[in-house]
């Protein structure tokens, strides 16, 4: 395929005006689910190129870079020796799976650093050990084999690894893979970069970035013998990855590339690898928004069937892509829009004000298999603050928002129907506060904001066209994450001023939800847990009353600097509240990346550089296992479990 030269095309943020009123501004479906996607597809390229050069696609600065870029050619398996109770990655949506840096499936533990994953033998843990790696290495070289291999002599790939999936038999590694210009090629001909060595560069010898050099790339390893991995094919879209999901033998990795063209003017598409084969993507799988005035990216969706090996992918033309959240139906699709409104020139004495106004366009992705159709789209007023503040249930979608500037904060609630119109709405909640944390259980939200002290609103959602509040729960500090426990508990991590907080509330009277039970941190010690903005580092089991958490603290004395990085293990129970029941000490490497799990009775903490296995019933220590990188050593300590 020919590779030309690279224009970026950059966004403009566009003011627009603010409908009075309810503040959800709405732009309903052309169609409801009929067998035609709600957003226009291009029927071939003059069209996309008609859109395009209407859209204001000026770039930064009025400008476009030029750069020169030389043309070229173009089923379910039996681990005898695993455990069948292990816990699996705390996910969004139960029975969508996402990908993450520590996979078990109950007998081996997969590890993955940035340049390597680790397959480490875990259960019983007097086996624990490494008993193979796939490492950059090995995937830089699968990929040359492939059309992804760099067409130019100046110029290598790296990968870099964001996440894996399990599946019987299967390791999913996801990885960024991208090509870097090699000085050292133009060195050893004496020709330095940016002239230096007095040596001016020879404007032919370099080729800079450009967006189709990145690309996201799914490499699906056989692991039936796991001493001894081997690659059965990969497939790649155009650009960095955004995020992935995995449901029911389905993969579906989501990417994101900016709008680019080559010299002669020519709109660049993103481009798809299957089986080591690229082609550049058919315009008609491209979707656009009429409604965008300011279209910057491709946000591109391959959809995998892991059986088969059958590819679909549609893409989505509209600015840089925000929140993606996945219900078990359903895909939704946020982008960010911000315009600013300057207020009015202040009086003497007075400081002016700005007040940032933001909207999000969703777009709702039917999916079910390879089968993907865009339902719906609309705008409401506001920025969610995770996926966590979106739900569906029962054909609606239920968000909630933030709003204005740090000193005209807003918070809101919208109910929206299958074709994305606002029905719903509770607004001016909670004024000059911001969101901290969502939890949407069955017909209720429980809703934590913050500014100097902490609310836990309870929202009845029950009727979708009158969201009320309930009850209110006024506290010192705030949760930033919320977790249910049963159908009247629900669990917070969070902070109280420099402490890490663990709360336990009764919401069984929703009018009068109660904190009924919290543990601190020790004072005068500062402490933070990577579980306030990563759910995937909690480790939460209702039957076991188990909460496992990374917590790094420290403190200043006479004595110099002491931090103390460990795992907090506690009981929760909803009769007996909560508990520390030990810390698993990782002293010498910093847990505040770090991941548990347990297998059977076990529990396994793990950094980058140490898995330590512990007996849930008391924590004392069984095993440990020292995690080199790839190219390293390793030893193990212990005893048999």
């Amino acid at each position: 395929m020919q590779k030309q030269l690279a224009v970026f095309i950059a966004m403009i943020v566009v003011a627009g005006g603010i409908t009075a009123g309810l503040s959800a501004v709405l732009i309903t479906s052309q169609d409801s689910y009929t067998g035609q996607d709600a957003m226009p597809a291009f029927s071939n390229y003059a069209e996309m190129s008609k859109f395009m050069d209407s859209a204001d696609l000026s770039g930064y600065g009025g400008g476009s870079l030029m750069f020169r870029h030389p043309s070229s050619g173009d089923q379910q398996l039996s681990y005898g020796g695993g455990s069948s109770d292990y816990s699996k990655t705390n996910v969004r949506t139960e029975g969508v799976d996402e990908e993450d840096t520590v996979k078990t499936d109950g007998e081996y533990i997969y590890s993955a650093e940035w340049n390597s994953v680790r397959i480490i033998k875990a259960y019983p843990p007097n086996d624990v050990s490494i008993v193979s790696y796939v490492n950059e290495t090995e995937l830089i070289s699968i990929i040359a084999d492939t059309e992804l291999e760099p067409k130019y002599d100046n110029y290598s790939l790296s990968a870099s690894i964001t996440g894996i999936f399990v599946t019987p038999g299967r390791l999913i590694i996801m990885a960024s893979v991208y090509q870097w210009y090699n000085y050292s090629y133009d060195q050893t001909v004496g020709i330095y970069p940016y002239g230096s060595s007095g040596t001016e560069r020879a404007s032919t010898s370099y080729m800079p970035w450009t967006p189709d050099m990145q690309a996201t790339v799914v490499f699906i390893f056989n692991v039936e013998d796991a001493s001894s991995p081997t690659f059965e094919t990969l497939y790649a879209s155009t650009g960095y990855p955004l995020t992935s999901r995995l449901q029911d033998g389905f993969l579906y990795s989501m990417s994101q590339t900016i709008i680019w063209k080559s010299m002669d003017g020519i709109y660049e598409t993103p481009e798809i690898t299957e089986s080591g084969k690229s082609y550049v993507m058919d315009v008609t799988d491209i979707h656009y928004d009429p409604e965008t005035e300011s279209p910057s990216s491709y946000l591109t969706i391959t959809a995998i069937d892991l059986a088969t090996g059958n590819v679909k992918t549609k893409a989505i033309v509209g600015d840089s892509s925000s929140t993606i959240y996945k219900s078990l139906d359903s895909m939704f699709i946020t982008f960010v829009k911000w315009t600013y409104t300057v207020m009015p020139m202040p009086m003497a004495g007075q400081s002016s004000s700005q007040s940032d106004i933001v909207t999000t366009t969703i777009y709702k992705v039917i999916v079910d298999g390879l089968s993907m159709h865009i339902s719906a789209r609309g705008d409401v007023s506001g920025v969610l603050h995770d996926q966590f503040s979106m739900d569906e249930k029962d054909g609606y979608l239920r968000v909630a928002l933030n709003n204005g500037d740090w000193e005209h904060r807003l918070n809101s609630v919208y109910v929206l129907d299958s074709d994305l119109v606002v029905v719903g709405a509770l607004e001016n909640l909670a004024a000059n506060e911001s969101i901290q944390a969502a939890r949407f259980v069955g017909d209720t939200l429980y809703l934590v904001t913050f500014r100097q002290i902490d609310p836990l609103f309870v929202i009845d959602l029950s009727d979708p066209r009158d969201p009320k509040i309930l009850g209110e729960l006024t506290m010192p500090g705030f949760s930033s994450y919320l977790h249910p426990v049963d159908e009247d508990h629900v669990l917070g991590i969070g902070r109280e001023g420099s402490r890490v907080k663990v709360s336990l509330y009764d919401v069984s009277d929703p009018t009068n939800p109660q904190e009924v039970s919290k543990y601190l941190t020790e004072e005068n010690w500062y402490a933070y847990s990577s579980a306030e903005w990563d759910y995937k580092a909690v480790l939460f089991s209702a039957e076991k009353n188990l909460l496992v958490i990374p917590v790094t603290t420290y403190n200043y004395s006479s004595v110099g600097y002491t931090p103390i990085n460990g795992f907090f293990v506690f009981d929760v129970s909803v009769n007996l509240g909560i508990s520390l029941r030990g810390i698993v000490g990782h002293d010498n490497y910093y847990s505040y990346d770090g991941r548990s799990l347990y297998i059977g009775e076990y529990l396994y903490t793990i950094t980058d550089r140490m898995v330590k296995v512990s007996a849930l019933s008391d924590l004392s220590e069984v095993a440990s296992l020292e995690l080199p990188s790839s190219n390293g050593y390793y030893t193990r300590t212990g005893r048999a479990g």
